[in-house]
């Protein structure tokens, strides 16, 4: 039986547990005498997590596991003198000295509270203090609060007061006197971090972080000052400060005509328990004339957890004003489902806590996509926090996360002012290339677009990148074509077709005279007026489907998702080419000659009276000549040997605005003089090589009767021509 079941039941308690209640505890300390106990201790202790099982699983199941709480501290404190402070607050008072013996005992509790029903997930916090005296019962109780407090911001379990605390409980009251003089003087205020857009790598906005750098400790960290101000309720202070700076340093930067990005300012929990936020944010901003779109509220995921129904209102004041809300720290809480399920956010912040563990465990790189995809299905954007390698981002890139902040981008710096004018960046670091209101938009749109909607197999659980060859192109009014994203599948898909890598195919996607290049901006054409087409496309020998679908306009960009798929690979495509061109050739040409780019000739067939002449001699020039000597009226045999001048049929074609060029001549062969001829020139590539097609048909003229009508309806000066 612990001493707890002895004591005298005048001292008061606590209804819940059975345990004393903090007066209960005092007035049997201090009812002790003097001489009672050489020394003791003094413990306090927390279970910061409590809160979360209360939100998520009811007042009664709280209860129940604050009364099994009470009977561990019986069981492993049987000598100690127990209260219930408040909620998840303990105190013991323990007639032994012994820390470690005391910390042993606490990870016995810690150990016994995880097999409470839903106490899986709660941690202990304590501190420990030793006296001399029942009636130091004050000042031990003070310092071991002072301890826990210290335990649970160095993420530590139990922790002694030492002299090491009291230092640092002197620094916090430095910090709370100081605070109105630092807010005044300029010590207080914002620095930016830039958010990056994935696809551009222009910044598209910035974070304002509070910083402190004061003239006797210098830059203070806010894991500091921040939990001190929340705890203290002075929070709502800080962040009033911190909007009022933000909104002047846009105003500033605004009125020296300075182009700006959005700020997105954090809002504590604390906050909206002291004042309106809604009307102080909408004050400072009417103020200063700051247009709403230039504000994003960030609200962390324990705010929107410690109330609901309050939060709700709140977060859709917000949003019938017209600002972005964003949820802050997605994935750091016990509710964070629950919590998209009842607010509507337009942009997840996810916790930095998940890149760290993104190249060892897979099962990050697959909660990531998850996220990403389910916010897409949601209508939110993405923007990952701590991004700091070039692996993390291009896995970002690879699923579809919008937006970017880390140090692989740039750390929080200091607003440079000078002569009225502000600028969002270091002095030693180059200018960010701030996105313009019409590009985040166009981004915004283009970002919609789910690039991991497609089922993965069954037997691969942890796949989180799309099988479905999907690239995002965009393409200008002048013709250009840009490859935005392409994830690994289309990857695989342009080896295929011998194209080695994204800057290859970027590089050949803007090369001069290449058919497949005009095909496509034809069909890009097609899906902007339409919304969607499909159109087949050859590439070095591989013949595929294009499923492109209209995204956005901006200017002159627009921007298209393209999914392809392989119809035929190049031995289907040659064997089913093959037998489609012969049937083809056999009822439309009479011959069929193939120019290669080293300047030599293969005939390929032949129906006429004509000989091969490549048994005898492949050089193309000599060829060319040799056939115009025999075939070609003599008038017209210089014309012909111009007209298969390999070197200049690239800026022909061009010039002609087509994929070949197409000239007629008249027959020299004995018996079909004058005989009317088409020959036609189609340059292509296969492997990077250019090749050259040349067809020889019959031209068929229109009766006589017709020839005069059209001539009689020509212009005069055709006419004479």
């Amino acid at each position: 039986m612990s001493v707890m079941d002895q004591i005298d039941i005048r001292y008061e308690r606590d209804e819940l547990t059975g345990l004393l209640s903090m007066d209960g505890i005092i007035q049997f300390v201090q009812s002790r005498g003097e001489d009672t106990y050489d020394s003791y201790s003094m413990v306090y202790m927390s279970i910061p997590t409590f809160k979360k099982l209360n939100l998520g699983y009811g007042y009664e199941c709280g209860n129940r596991f604050l009364i099994s709480t009470a009977e561990g501290i019986k069981r492993f404190f049987p000598d100690a003198y127990a209260a219930r402070e408040s909620s998840h607050h303990f105190t013991f008072f323990i007639p032994d000295t012994n820390v470690n013996r005391i910390k042993e005992e606490l990870g016995k509790l810690q150990d016994y509270i995880r097999t409470i029903p839903r106490g899986d997930r709660m941690r202990l916090k304590a501190g420990i203090a030793q006296g001399e005296s029942p009636s130091d019962v004050f000042v031990l109780l003070d310092n071991a609060r002072k301890a826990c407090s210290h335990a649970e911001r160095h993420r530590a379990s139990f922790q002694e007061y030492n002299d090491q605390i009291e230092r640092e409980v002197e620094f916090q009251r430095y910090l709370l006197r100081n605070f109105d003089t630092a807010c005044e003087r300029g010590d207080l205020q914002p620095f930016y971090q830039p958010e990056i857009r994935v696809l551009s790598r222009e910044c598209c906005g910035y974070e304002a972080l509070a910083r402190w750098v004061d003239p006797k400790y210098g830059v203070i960290s806010p894991g500091i000052f921040i939990p001190l101000f929340e705890q203290e309720l002075l929070i709502h202070r800080l962040d009033l400060h911190i909007i009022q700076m933000v909104c002047r340093d846009l105003r500033t930067a605004i009125d020296s005509e300075q182009q700006v990005v959005p700020v997105s300012i954090n809002l504590s929990r604390v906050d909206f328990r002291m004042l309106d936020m809604v009307r102080e944010i909408e004050n400072c901003r009417e103020e200063y004339d700051i247009p709403r779109h230039l504000l994003h509220i960030e609200i962390t995921e324990s705010a929107v957890a410690e109330d609901d129904e309050m939060m709700a209102g709140i977060i859709d004041r917000f949003r019938e004003l017209g600002y972005q809300i964003w949820m802050d720290d997605f994935g750091s809480g016990y509710s964070s489902l629950n919590n998209l399920q009842m607010f509507h956010f337009d942009v997840l912040k996810i916790d930095i806590s998940f890149l760290r563990h993104l190249t060892e465990n897979p099962r990050t790189g697959a909660i990531l996509a998850s996220v990403i995809n389910m916010a897409k299905r949601l209508g939110m954007e993405t923007l990952a926090e701590g991004v700091e390698t070039q692996e993390q981002y291009q896995f970002l890139l690879e699923v579809g996360c919008e937006k970017l902040q880390g140090f692989l981008f740039g750390r929080p710096m200091r607003l440079m002012r000078s002569h009225g004018k502000a600028a969002f960046r270091k002095e030693d670091a180059p200018a960010l290339v701030l996105e313009t209101l019409s590009k985040g938009k166009y981004y915004s749109r283009i970002g919609r677009v789910n690039l991991l909607s497609a089922t993965p197999t069954d037997d691969e659980l942890l796949q989180v990148k799309n099988r479905l060859p999907i690239t995002v192109i965009e393409t200008t009014d002048s013709g250009e074509i840009h490859f935005l994203y392409a994830n690994e599948a289309y990857l695989h898909f342009l080896h295929n077709v011998q194209i080695e890598n994204m800057m290859a195919a970027n590089g050949r996607a803007n090369e001069q005279n290449l058919a497949e290049n005009t095909a496509f901006l034809r069909f890009a054409r097609r899906a902007e007026a339409s919304g969607r087409v499909h159109g087949e496309l050859l590439i070095n020998g591989i013949l595929f489907t294009n499923d492109i679908m209209f995204i956005a306009r901006e200017k002159d960009h627009a921007a298209f998702l393209v999914i392809v798929r392989i119809l035929a690979h190049e031995g289907e495509i040659q064997r089913q080419g093959i037998e489609l061109a012969e049937q083809y050739v056999l009822s439309s040409f009479f011959r069929v000659d193939l120019f290669e780019e080293d300047g030599t000739a293969t005939n390929l067939y032949l129906d006429a009276d004509q000989a091969k002449l490549t048994d005898l001699d492949r050089n193309s020039i000599r060829l060319v000549r040799q056939y115009a000597e025999r075939y070609i009226a003599p008038e017209e045999s210089e014309s012909f040997c111009e007209f298969y001048d390999m070197e200049t049929i690239h800026e022909r074609v061009k010039k002609n605005g087509g994929h070949h060029v197409k000239k007629f001549f008249h027959s020299a062969i004995p018996g079909q003089e004058g005989r009317l001829e088409s020959y036609t020139i189609m340059p292509f590539r296969v492997s990077h090589h250019w090749k050259y097609l040349s067809c020889c048909q019959y031209a068929e003229l229109p009766p006589r009767e017709m020839l005069e009508e059209i001539v009689r309806k020509m212009p005069a000066e055709q006419n004479q021509s």
